[in-house]
């Protein structure tokens, strides 16, 4: 027999940058009573522990009288790869984890943040255990103040091992966010973003080393447009539920329904050339969505608020009140 949640799950959205205008932040309005999390993306952390960015305190404010609790976010991104080097080279310097650490403190003691998401992708294996011990010493700071301390993490099917040790940066945070996403990606061959079948195997393999609590879902809100063949470099154009629908439209071309990944699909030729393209839609989002009511999870990630449609919201709304 299926269980659910009894209450609303959380949501997290990434918002990248401070800007107070534009479609993410018009969202941001429309939708704050549904969003627990925001998870404002401002700083990236350099080789020596620096972090590097900004915080605009008129729109914190905005974020906390809108009833929402932010999260600063700080990335290896490097403004075109998450960077494996810069975190290597943090995590086997002492004094640069020490000013990472530092640094972090100094942001949440000026700013009424209410904790962090760290969000340090393609941690090398070699790293995996020196990156836990960091989570760690972060957990033991955090715990001497009122902080939530929670990290984005690689989806992982079983077998898999990155840099990620579910287990231990488990105990590390108070959640994790699972980027159940970019299961076929931009620089790779076209398919579906999160099939079904897959994200069922990063849940349940999650699932066996994390309680459910403790785990957010982080689900697509984007699609890709795939230019093919693959040319060596040449990354697939991100593109919303509205885009692709506007897209289809232009081109007179029928959106197609896969019916393993639950996610639909549909090509078009520009200038010679054609073109494949994986998106979202509220019948996508609904699958992904019955998926943390049926596993019970903490709740759900977004990325990100600028793609965050009202279809979305009404589809979430809905799940939610059947489920209940």
């Amino acid at each position: 027999m299926t269980t659910f949640c009894i209450q609303t799950p959380e949501v997290l959205a990434y918002y990248l940058g401070n800007e107070r205008s534009g479609l993410r932040y018009q969202y941001l309005q429309q939708f704050s009573p549904w969003i627990t999390y925001l998870a404002i993306v401002n700083y990236t952390v350099n080789e020596t522990g620096n972090l590097q960015g900004s915080t605009d305190p008129e729109f914190l404010a905005e974020v906390l009288n809108l009833g929402i609790s932010p999260l600063v976010v700080p990335q290896n991104f490097t403004g075109t790869t998450f960077s494996s080097a810069v975190i290597h080279r943090i995590l086997t310097n002492p004094q640069a984890q020490q000013n990472f650490i530092d640094n972090l403190l100094s942001i949440l003691h000026r700013y009424p943040y209410h904790g962090w998401n760290l969000d340090i992708e393609a941690v090398s294996p070699q790293d995996r255990d020196r990156f836990s011990q960091f989570s760690r010493r972060l957990l033991a700071w955090a715990r001497t103040e009122p902080y939530l301390a929670s990290t984005a993490i690689e989806a992982q099917t079983p077998g898999q091992h990155s840099g990620h040790d579910y287990r231990a940066l488990a105990k590390a945070n108070d959640f994790l966010m699972i980027m159940a996403y970019d299961e076929h990606w931009a620089g790779g061959e076209p398919g579906p973003i999160a099939s079904i079948p897959w994200i069922k195997s990063v849940i349940q393999n999650a699932l066996s080393q994390v309680p459910a609590s403790q785990i957010i879902l982080g689900i697509p809100l984007y699609g890709l447009d795939w230019q093919v063949p693959i040319q060596r470099g040449k990354l697939a154009t991100p593109i919303s539920f509205r885009e692709a629908m506007a897209l289809a439209e232009k081109y007179d071309s029928d959106i197609n329904w896969s019916s393993e990944a639950k996610e639909p699909y549909f090509s078009y030729k520009k200038s010679g050339r054609q073109h494949i393209v994986w998106f979202q839609n509220p019948r996508s989002w609904a699958a992904k969505l019955n998926l943390v009511f049926k596993y019970n999870l903490r709740g759900i990630g977004l990325w990100e608020m600028e793609n965050a449609d009202p279809e979305f919201w009404n589809t979430l709304k809905k799940i939610k009140v059947h489920s209940n």
